[in-house]
Order: C-alpha cells, then structure tokens, then sequence
C-alpha cells in the first residue's frame, strides 16, 4: 500500500482520551510511534532506559498534544527501566497496571531493543541480551497486561553461541522476530477477544548503528544505506498507527496480522501454523519467564 494513501486515510483518525504504552519510546521507531498517537490526541507512555532521551520526547509530546488542540491536552508519562532484565520486565507490567487502576489501556506498542550486532552478551539474570530484549520482555509484557529455520532445542541460541554460528545473518533479527511472532499467534489464539499484530519496519533512520557498537565499517555501511534508502521515524509511525488505531486498518486486521512497512500481508512461516511449535515456543517462555522472576 502506497505510504501516501496510509496518511491520507490516518489524516482524519483523532482518539483522544485513548491511552498507549510504547515500550522504546525514548528514541527511534519507537519515539515516533509515541508521537503519531499523541498527534491523534491519546495519552502516551513510554517505557526506556535513558532519561535525559525520555525527557526531551515527553517535552515533545507536550508540544504536539498542544498543538493538536484535541481538548485538554493529556499528560505523557515516562517509565524508566531495562528491559532486558525480566524482573524489571515484571515490575514495569505491574507499575503499568497499577497506574492504569479499572480504565486499563488501549494500545501497548513493543519496539523495544534494535537488531542483534552479532555479539553473545548475557545479563545479570544469565540470558542472552538480545533475546532477553526482543523476545522474552515482550512476551512479559504482552502476558501480564492481556491476562492480568528454527531449532526448538536451541531456544536462547546457546548452541549457536557454542558453535560459533551466532551472528547477524545466522541468529538474527530474522529468527527473533519468528519467535516473536509465533508467541503472538498463540497469545491470539489463547485471547481471542484481544487483537496482536506484528509489524516488520524494514530500513528507518534510528541510531541502531551507532548505538549497537557495530565495527566501524560495518556502522558506516549501515548508516549510509539507512541515510539513502531509509524512512524517518514518523514517516514509518503512520503504518502501526493505521492498523491499530484506524477502522479501516484494525478492520484488516484479524485477531492477529503479520504486515510489513508498507501495510501489505506478509507471507506466513509454516512454523506459524505447527501448533507444536507454538506450544514449544510457549510453554519455554512460560517455564523461562516464572523461573526468572
């Protein structure tokens, strides 16, 4: 679908009085996801780790819900944390409730840590960085605030790790986002009422190469493809915006979509459709998240 088109059918789309949680809304794709809900007059809150970054977005925020002039503008919230802790995951999803109280919230938008650089780091809590990011705090999050090429015996990659097969190419963001997804069509069909939806950016200018402590060359390469072939923040924003909060949108939308940049169907993984791998996949962040928290 052409980018145009998606702005044009958002220009009219204002939801104030909705309230939105953007995990990695301090900076990237996630800042300007945080600020194309607050240009449509809903309340945001954004979960990171940096709060001199955190700061200056709810500053933007404030700004834009002025100029919006959709009512009394709402005030924005930050909550700080390192999502690549589970216990901090946990108590994130727990701050997030208790300050939602009976209204809850409507939108809970997870873009939390960049692509993998390639590098086999492991946290306090004994689980690889990036998989401990993309993969399990999502799936914290998304547990706790619904409910109140794949090697299901290399789950968190320590094999790939052994073998010195991780990497980029070979356990990156491809296969984090497979797990990703999967959860998401077992969280689908396990809450039926709720809609998931997952979103492929494909290239946006962020600082992904420069935060992701890439060699030089490689963060050069990245930062002038990005430069010339990538879509800004906000630009990309409108499209999780079209299918979340636009009627048109949500109504493609069927419990649970795999889409890509530009708002067009992505083709499923067969892995998508084992119940047995969903059930794999599941019951180890099930067994994974209660051991570490």
């Amino acid at each position: 679908m052409k980018r145009s088109l998606i702005c044009e059918r958002n220009a009219s789309i204002n939801i104030p009085g909705d309230r939105v949680v953007v995990a990695g809304g301090t900076q990237g794709i996630g800042e300007g996801i945080a600020c194309r809900f607050a240009q449509a007059g809903a309340e945001v809150w954004i979960v990171g780790r940096n709060e001199a970054k955190a700061h200056a977005v709810l500053a933007r925020l404030k700004e834009i819900s002025q100029e919006s002039k959709l009512g009394a503008a709402p005030e924005h919230h930050f909550i700080k944390a390192d999502l690549s802790l589970l216990a901090e995951a946990k108590r994130v999803a727990h701050d997030i409730r208790t300050r939602a109280g009976p209204r809850g919230i409507d939108y809970l938008v997870m873009c939390q840590g960049g692509p993998p650089n390639g590098t086999y780091v492991l946290t306090s809590e004994g689980t690889e960085q990036h998989f401990a990011v993309q993969v399990l705090s999502r799936f914290v999050l998304g547990y706790a605030l619904a409910w109140s090429a794949l090697d299901l015996d290399d789950i968190d990659m320590k094999k790939a790790k052994e073998k010195g097969s991780y990497g980029i190419l070979a356990c990156g963001s491809r296969t984090l986002s497979l797990w990703t997804r999967l959860s998401r069509r077992e969280f689908a069909r396990r809450a039926p009422s709720l809609m998931f939806t997952h979103v492929q950016p494909g290239a946006v200018k962020t600082e992904f190469a420069s935060n992701a402590s890439l060699p030089w060359y490689l963060s050069s390469f990245l930062n002038v493809g990005l430069a010339v072939m990538g879509q800004t923040p906000a630009s990309y924003a409108e499209v999780p915006f079209y299918l979340l909060a636009n009627p048109v949108g949500r109504a493609a939308t069927s419990s649970v979509r795999f889409w890509d940049e530009n708002a067009d169907k992505m083709a499923g993984n067969p892995a998508l459709q084992d119940e047995g791998t969903r059930a794999a996949i599941w019951d180890y962040l099930m067994e994974k998240m209660t051991a570490l928290l």
